[in-house]
């Protein structure tokens, strides 16, 4: 078992990675009496994982799909949104860690006004991003070709 934490956004994040079963299930089953509010469960090919830990833990689960296989992750993604009724797990896109840690962020957000602002702030930030990247895109060579097409 490898276990990884550090401190961002006001909440303390952990990144677990277990390589026995077992294990994986002791640490969810475990999870909510060590303070842990959330699960983020990367899985390929079958992706039952988040739905293992789902089933044990009352935590919020959310499964990344992750491109393992020669069907580029889809079938990772089809077994984690096809869990069984009442073992609920968020997913995200096929290898889109980064917006399960958003959702994850969102979710605490909701008791942690810190966080919540510190959250609006990054999506404030990558708004200003995408509009200047916009501007500079329309300054180009290359937006003059895409406007003009008939």
């Amino acid at each position: 078992m490898i276990i990884l934490c550090t401190e961002e956004m006001q909440s303390k994040s952990c990144l677990a990675a277990f390589f026995d079963l077992n294990e994986k299930l002791i640490y969810a089953e475990t999870a909510e009496e060590r303070g842990i509010e959330g699960i983020i469960a990367g899985a390929g090919a079958a992706a039952h994982l988040g739905g293992v830990l789902a089933a044990v833990t009352p935590l919020p689960v959310i499964g990344v799909p992750i491109n393992a296989t020669a069907l580029q992750g889809l079938d990772a993604l089809y077994a984690m949104v096809q869990m069984p009724s009442g073992i609920p797990v968020a997913t995200v896109a096929i290898n889109g860690a980064k917006n399960a840690g958003i959702l994850a962020a969102q979710i605490l957000s909701v008791k942690e006004p810190e966080l919540r602002k510190q959250l609006k702030a990054y999506k404030e930030k990558m708004a200003q991003e995408d509009t200047d990247a916009f501007e500079e895109y329309l300054e180009s060579d290359y937006s003059n070709d895409f406007l003009n097409l008939k």
